[in-house]
């Protein structure tokens, strides 16, 4: 006899109260995460904004960032500790069995919702398929009666709300208020884009350095390396103006030292060549370059058709050529000039080779300094380069006020005063002051200094009144008028002072590591003794 093939009815009743006893379970959980939602949100609000509290107390003390960026992370912070709170609701794992054991305690459903799983999913073994559905159809019939909305209000947690409401108006208030780190800020910001842009033009003088016909191939090679080295330490992050202004000023130094060496070769192979200038007619020069005296030998050069006859002209042109030749890896523009010289002798025109002979003539003169050289003029700019990076930053200008001559000294009343700023001023300590207190018309003449401590020009010991001030005895008599004018006293008479106090400033550290070599040679040149 063939079996029915018919679905049973009660199977398929057993089926739809346990698909009910599980929409049951899906709702109330979606109401517990809503519930929970409600309590957590504004918890989570308020651990975002106390964190932001921490960080806005921080900016205060130390200069962590701006004011636009902490009241976007104070946004971000709350809005990451709600967003937390809520995703961890929302997606925090719970089983059917969990929910049901919950809902079970929650509802007074006496355990009929789990135990109705445990015999579904067969950790209970059912004595009967009969009494197995009879529970089930218990269970169904029971979480039916439930109503979720009544049993499971949605209310949130009004003290978390008031701690999230104090929180935000901390930040608020710690965002309002003038902060005493923001001048750091700013500073900061300022140093960093003058960085940037010194970066900039370091980068754009070693394109220029290379495509420069000027330099010969080992200044080139040179000077790139120098600028190498900068570019790379004002490459790194977190660079403080100090160090900035250091990198610079070590690549100036370096160029200026170049020069020097650049400058003594060229004179010492322009010496060296003192027999061929006098072949070529130039003896006068010749003599004045052996001498050392490269400006009169360049007047002499320039002066050297002079002594010659039209005869002479054609073997003068000729030495004249070959000396060129010699010259051309000493001094490129010397050599063109010469060049031009013997051209114009073998034609003939003594007017175009006068000419020519005095353009060799001030470039022989200029040979005896180093001004004219190509690697002065990158070292002129790095100089630049150097004040603008020590004014970065800065609310003033001024600096470390220069010893004037006639006892004029800025707004100070010592011979070391204070500008207007606080820094150091590059322009002034890196300038071409005049040893021992120039006079403006290039004389020399002793400064002098005011003092008011050595009124009437001599100086002594300070003394100390014992006692009480205010019962020392009034003395009468007659006595001398009190002296007119101001108190000044020779320069030189206080430059030793004065150096003591930057010898022992560098020796405690008080003044910066790049600006040490700075200093010195600021003093250096004040020296009167040199």
């Amino acid at each position: 006899m063939a079996q029915d093939a018919r679905p049973n009815p009660g199977m398929m009743t057993d089926a739809a109260d346990l698909r009910r006893i599980h929409a049951a379970l899906e709702t109330w959980g979606t109401r517990l995460r809503l519930q929970q939602s409600a309590v957590w949100l504004p918890r989570g609000l308020a651990i975002g904004l106390a964190v932001a509290v921490l960080a806005a107390v921080a900016a205060r003390i130390w200069p962590l960032m701006p004011r636009p960026r902490l009241i976007l992370l104070a946004g971000l912070l709350a809005l990451a500790g709600a967003l937390g709170a809520l995703l961890t609701v929302w997606v925090w794992p719970r089983t059917r069995l969990k929910l049901a054991r919950r809902f079970d305690r929650a509802f007074g459903l006496r355990e009929r919702l789990t135990t109705a799983l445990e015999i579904a999913e067969g950790m209970i073994p059912a004595e009967s398929p009969v009494l197995a559905a009879a529970q089930r159809r218990d269970a169904a019939q029971a979480a039916d009666r439930v109503d979720p909305r009544r049993l499971m209000p949605l209310r949130t947690d009004g003290r978390s709300w008031a701690l999230a409401g104090a929180a935000l108006l901390l930040v608020a208030a710690a965002l309002i208020y003038p902060n005493p780190q923001d001048d750091v800020l700013a500073e900061r910001v300022e140093v960093e884009q003058a960085i940037a842009e010194q970066l900039e033009m370091l980068e754009a003088l070693r394109e220029e350095a290379i495509e420069d016909p000027a330099l010969a191939e080992d200044q080139r090679t040179e000077l790139v390396e120098t600028l190498d080295e900068a570019i790379e330490t004002l490459s790194q992050r977190d660079l403080t103006r100090e160090e900035a202004f250091a990198a610079l000023n070590a690549a100036e130094r370096e160029l200026q030292d170049l020069t020097r060496e650049y400058a003594e070769a060229r004179r010492e192979a322009l010496q060296g060549r003192a027999e061929q200038f006098e072949r070529a007619g130039a003896g006068e020069a010749a003599q004045r370059l052996q001498e050392g005296d490269f400006q009169s030998a360049g007047e002499a050069l320039a002066e050297m058709l002079d002594n010659l006859s039209d005869e002479q002209m054609a073997g003068a042109a000729d030495e004249l050529d070959r000396l060129a030749d010699e010259l051309e890896d000493i001094d490129p523009e010397l050599a063109e000039a010469l060049r031009e010289a013997a051209e114009a002798l073998r034609r003939g025109d003594r007017g175009a080779a006068r000419e020519a002979l005095e353009q060799a003539g001030e470039r022989l003169a200029g040979a005896g300094g180093q001004g004219d050289s190509p690697l002065s003029e990158y070292a002129e700019r790095l100089r630049q380069s150097q004040q603008e990076m020590a004014q970065a930053g800065q609310p003033g200008q001024g600096g470390m006020g220069q010893a004037q001559p006639g006892g004029q000294q800025g707004q100070g009343g010592t011979g070391q005063g204070q500008g207007e700023g606080d820094g150091l001023d590059p322009g002034q300590l890196t300038g071409d002051t005049p040893r021992g207190g120039g006079a403006p018309d290039g004389g020399e003449r002793e400064a002098e200094i005011y003092a008011p401590q050595r009124i009437g020009g001599e100086g002594g010991e300070q003394m100390d009144i014992p006692g009480d001030p205010d019962s020392v005895p009034v003395q009468e008599g007659e006595f001398a008028d009190n002296p007119t004018g101001e108190s000044t006293v020779p320069y030189s008479e206080v430059y030793g002072d004065y150096s003591e106090s930057v010898n022992e400033a560098l020796d405690t550290g008080r003044i910066p590591l790049g600006m040490r070599g700075l200093v010195q040679k600021y003093f250096s040149r004040l020296d009167p003794g040199e």
